[in-house]
This record gives C-alpha cells, structure tokens and sequence, in this order.
C-alpha cells in the first residue's frame, strides 16, 4: 500500500510517497523541483494551468491568476477567473488532483491513504474545505489532516535532536504555524501546545516590498494600481526579496515601464520592512510560550521552517531571541518530510508491572469469570494491583473490547495497559500538567485525555502515539467522554461543555449555558443524550442539536460526577456532600438517593446495570449500591485515603479502582 504526504501551502506544494520502494519526494515534471507553485490559472481556451504554467499566463491575463488558494477557504464566495466563478476548494482540487496523478506516475501501488498539511488555524469550515477538495479530486481513500508545524517539527528534528524543549517556526507564505515540542531523552518527541495567525507569512512581506516600491519610485500602490500592474509589481517584489536570500543588494526590472528601468533593494531595507512582520510572529511566539510557562530563555533551539523563513531578514530578528537549529533542508520541503510518520518499529515487549496482593497474576489474566452484579458483589475480592503511576490516579477507562485499561495521574502522564496481564504498554507523556480524565472512542484505539493545562489531547492507545491535540477551554478540563458514535464531549472549569467529532478534531459547538465548573458528562449507550454535571445542576442535553432537554433542579450541593447506565434507562450524579441521585432518563426524576460520609468524587455502572459504585474520601472508600432501590450490597475498603476513580470492565467481571496511593486495584468476584 503506498501513502501519499501533501504539503499544500499557500506559496508552494511538496508532495511525499511513501511505498514498499521506500520514501522519496515527487518532482514536479516542468521544473523538476521537488516542489511547485500553489498556482491555479483558466486559460483562455478553456485549459486549466497549474504551478508554473499558471505564473507565465499571469503576465498577460491577470484576472485569470490565482495564488492564495487556502487564504480563500473562509469564505463561500466564488473565486472569479476570466468573469467565471469557481468555488475555492474546487481549484484547490485541481493541485491536489495534479500531486496525486504525478505520484502515481512513480509508483505501482495504489494510494490508500493521504496526509494533508493545513495550519493550525483551520477552524472546521475550513477543514471540511480542505476535505471537500481531497473528495473533488477524485480520492476516496481515508485522509489525515495534520497541523503543518506538527509535520515541520517531524521533518526538521528528526531523531537526532537534542533533548530539551523546541519552538518550530513555520513561516510561509500565507501563514504563520508555531509548534512546542518536548524531545525526550530517549528521542521521543510530544507536541506541547500549537499556535498560529491566519495574516502573517510571506504574501504580508510582499505586501510591505511593494507599498515600498511604490513610496520610493512614485508610481500606483496596491490601492491605485491596475490589476495587471499590480500582479506584476508582486512578482518583482518577490524577485527582490528572494534574490537577498544570499545578496546584499537586489536588482528588478521595473515591469511598468518609464523610470528607473530598474528597482533596487538591499537586505537592511528588507530588514526594516520585514521587522514588523516578525515581530508580530514573536508575539505570537510569545503568548504561546507564556500558556506553557516558558519564555526563549527556556527553549534548547528554535527551528525555522517555511518558505519565508529563508530570508536572513527573518532569520537575524530571530537570532536575536534564542538559538537556531536550521535544518539543512530547502525550508519548503520541511512540511512534506514530516507528514507521513515512519513505519512503526516492532515495539519489545514489556515486562509485566502488576503486583498481585493475592496470588499470581494469571489470577485474573485473560480469564474474565463471573459478572459483577447485585447477586455476586458481595463476593467480590482484589487480585490484582496495578503500579507505576508516581502521584494520584486520578482517572480509568476500560476500551469498549476490555483488552486496554487507560489511567491518567497527577505525574502529568496517561498510561495504557494490557487489559488481560495487566502489563503497562505504554507511557503517554505530552500534558505537562495533572491529567484530570481520560475516555475511549467506540473504535477501541482512539483515547481522549484531558489535563489543568486547558488541553483534550487525542493519542492512538494501540501505537501509544499523540495524534492531535484540542484547544478550545479557558479553564481546567475535568471530564471527557466519546458517544457510541464517535461524538466527543468536553468539560471544564470555564462553564463549557465543547462538542467535536472524536475522529478529525474538527470543533461542532459549544454549549456555554452551564453557569458554573462542568465535572462531569456522560452520554447515553447509544444516541446523543449527553448528562452534564455542573455546580448544583444536572442538565440533559441532545448534543447533535446542542438544545438542553433538563435543566437541573439544583439540588445538589456541587456535582462531582455523572454516570450513564449501560441500559440506558437510568443515570446517576453524586456531590461534594456525599449524595448520590439515580434518575430516571426519559422524565429526569429522581428514583433513588444514597448516601457517603464525605465528597464523592467517581461513579459507575456495572455492565449489567443493576449495581452502581461509588468512591469517596470517608472510612469506607468504595461502596456498591442496588440499582433497583438503592441499598448497600458492599463495602471495599482496602484503600488509603481517597478513591478519585472507578471503571467497570464492558464485560462487568473486573472493576479498577484508582486512589491517592498511586495505583490501580483490580477487583473480580472470588
């Protein structure tokens, strides 16, 4: 199966295949670069021209010229070419079209999968655009859309990088896409947080060459100018500007005609015009580096990528904040090297780090035994404990198959384990703060994880890898949970639930009317009725309209968890006083109530849904409860001090509970 990598930028497109041959950039078949223009012109006999072909037409038919494709995906509006309107993801189309028909010219395999690179200020109209284009094209295959400074940060660092914590700067032409990324010591790399702005890149700077040209030679700027006039004022602007990539001085033929025949430019007047463009960047760079905690005194290096980065105007200011590490790659090419990761090595198996309290492991390993019910949880016995956390477990999910176990902690790290052994599989690293939650998409691969650094990250639980990362929260995220059909639920300090599809990242809505924290959500088996804890309320909510359906009664004291039944019939919410409600889903009233000493902090269900448990801080940390009417059937109470989480298996025969003392304990009935 081959796989194709597309950087398409607003400057330039590099594209990458991947094939049983091996890795190799595709050239472009009129300039044999490894790259071309992100240029789209209509001839006037109808033909469309692409890359170069597209720039010689520009000359004489401006108006039938296009080069900043992706900066017109924000809009519906048509793009007019020769007086015909186009819809700015069809023309994108025909470059991804073009990429595709020339890989296909060097490989024999057919592509089953595509990696695109878009800025990270996509929002999800613009994805869906960029997704629009891919289906135009003619692919139908899966596509990844991958932040292009996550991909930059790939193709520049590679696995030799220093460990320590780098800022990729990815200016292009368009835009600017900024990176944080941890190396670890091991060669490990994780994407901290990402940043951007749609208006900085190397069209600003060609802004700023041609208002110069226009100041100093006295002729029509941008404003004023005929459209033929000014096309060709951009093109020597940006021969100026390339030429002082390795000049002093650089010289244009004055394409108006009349005096001077020819324009001048040198690189300090570059600088000068260039200042207020990085700066800008550097501002940016700045609050990013301020939400993580840093500034440039704490970064191992800088990396500059993207096409505008070339310019030693751009390089110099940069310099002058931190260390660079230039790649020694032509900084178009960056992009397209990092889209497609490298095939995975066969990862070494780990040895098995579960104590067993009460035998040998294979206790419980691979042999599931009884459900956990109201009849057989009085039976119910630890066999197993799961250690290696290095703070307070403070979350556990169980993936829909019950083969992994997910727990997040206060050491700012979420650990994957073997759901039959018990053996940690992977250490998922990247927070860089208390991981607060953690929830599994229906798939059984794909892991939500949110953290007090206002971050969900996505990760792939079966390769341990991150795959991308959600900005949206002002505030702490306290809880996540996925639909049954892939639908991700967000809450958080900020008073917000944020809704996104689990699979792309794209952002659907944002249900701001909660009025208080949100700890808790949880969504019905099947559908999307989405339970919602915040303050003293417990909200009902149809998340594919975003309409609330319940608005709480404000009973409780200060909601601390909410837990859908596996049948779907009944709900449950429990406070900082230790009351817990059972509420009937389809009329939002209250069933049943019980009661701790002190806060609970974690509920669920049993697969069968006749059993509820709870975890909290009093003497008898875990109780399981009767559904049918709220009776105590039994107390575990082999803990420390506090129970911040509990899962039930899908299958209901194990449940984990995870505490103040850093582990996991798992428990089956005896």
């Amino acid at each position: 199966m081959a796989r194709l990598g597309i950087d398409l930028g607003t400057w330039s497109v590099a594209t990458l295949l991947a094939d049983g041959a091996g890795r190799r950039l595709v050239p472009d078949p009129v300039s044999g670069q490894f790259w071309s223009r992100a240029a789209v012109a209509l001839a006037p006999d109808g033909d469309w021209l692409l890359g170069r072909s597209a720039e010689e037409l520009r000359a004489t038919h401006p108006d039938r010229y296009r080069d900043d494709l992706k900066r017109l995906l924000d809009s519906d509006r048509p793009v007019y070419l020769g007086g015909a309107p186009h819809q700015p993801s069809r023309l994108l189309a025909l470059l991804v079209e073009r990429a595709l028909r020339q890989a296909r010219t060097l490989t024999a395999e057919p592509i089953e999968a595509l990696a695109l690179g878009i800025p990270v200020t996509f929002e999800a109209g613009r994805q869906q655009a960029v997704r629009e284009a891919v289906g135009l094209a003619g692919f139908s295959g899966p596509v990844e859309l991958v932040p292009e400074p996550v991909a930059a940060a790939r193709g520049a660092l590679g696995e030799n990088a220093e460990p320590g914590t780098w800022l990729v700067f990815d200016l292009g032409g368009g835009t600017l896409d900024l990176a944080l990324v941890r190396i670890e010591p091991d060669g490990g790399q994780v994407v901290l947080d990402t940043a951007g702005d749609p208006a900085l890149g190397g069209f600003a700077v060609d802004d700023a060459v041609v208002e110069h040209l226009a100041q100093t030679y006295g002729i029509a700027g941008p404003d004023e100018a005929d459209p033929a006039d000014l096309s060709d004022l951009v093109a020597a602007a940006r021969s100026l500007k390339h030429q002082l990539s390795d000049a002093a001085t650089a010289y244009a033929r004055n394409p108006l005609g009349g005096r001077p025949r020819q324009f001048t430019l040198t690189l300090e007047q570059l600088r000068e015009l260039v200042a207020p463009v990085v700066d800008a960047a550097c501002l940016t760079c700045e609050a990013l580096l301020a939400a993580n905690g840093l500034w440039w005194a704490d970064l191992t290096g800088i990396v500059p990528t993207g096409g505008a980065s070339r310019s030693p105007a751009v390089l110099d200011r940069l310099r002058a904040r931190g260390t660079l590490a230039l790649s020694g790659q032509p900084p178009e090419l960056v992009t397209a090297h990092g889209l497609l990761p490298p095939d995975p090595e066969p990862e070494p198996v780990a040895p098995p780090v579960a104590e067993t309290p009460t035998g040998p492991l294979s206790a419980w390993a691979g042999v599931r035994g009884t459900p956990i019910t109201a009849s057989t949880a009085w039976d119910l016995e630890p066999v197993a404990t799961l250690t290696g956390h290095t703070d307070e477990v403070t979350g556990i999910a169980f993936s829909p198959d019950g083969r992994l176990i997910a727990t997040a902690g206060d050491d700012e790290t979420v650990r994957v384990w073997d759901g039959d052994t018990g053996t940690l599989l992977h250490i998922l690293a990247g927070h860089n703060d208390s991981v607060t939650t953690v929830g599994f998409a229906p798939d059984g691969r794909t892991l939500a994880s949110g953290s007090y650094k206002k971050k969900v990250r996505i990760w792939d639980a079966v390769d341990g890898t991150q795959r991308f990362v959600l900005s949206g929260h002002d505030d702490s995220v306290n809880t996540v949970a996925f639909s049954s059909g892939g639908l991700l639920a967000t809450g958080s300090d900020d008073e917000t639930v944020n809704l996104w599809d689990g699979a792309t990242g794209r952002h659907l809505m944002c249900l701001d009317s909660m009025d208080h924290a949100v700890s808790g959500v949880a969504f019905a088996p099947y559908g999307d009725l989405l339970v919602i804890g915040a303050g003293s309320g417990v909200h009902l909510v149809d998340a594919s309209t975003g309409e609330v359906l319940s608005y709480g009664d404000d009973d409780h004291i200060d909601v601390r968890a909410v837990a859908f039944s596996p049948g779907g019939r009944t709900y449950a919410s429990a406070d900082k006083d230790g009351e817990v409600r059972i509420w009937d889903a389809y009329g939002h009233r209250e069933l049943h109530s019980l009661a701790h000493k002190k806060c609970i902090d974690s509920l669920a269900y049993s697969a069968s849904s006749d059993l509820l448990a709870t975890g909290s801080s009093d003497g008898a940390k875990v109780r399981l409860w009767r559904t049918s009417d709220g009776s105590l059937v039994k107390k575990l109470d082999h803990y420390g001090d506090w129970v911040n989480a509990l899962a039930f298996s899908p299958d209901g025969a194990v449940l984990a509970t995870g505490t103040d003392d850093n582990s996991v304990e798992i428990w089956r009935v005896g």
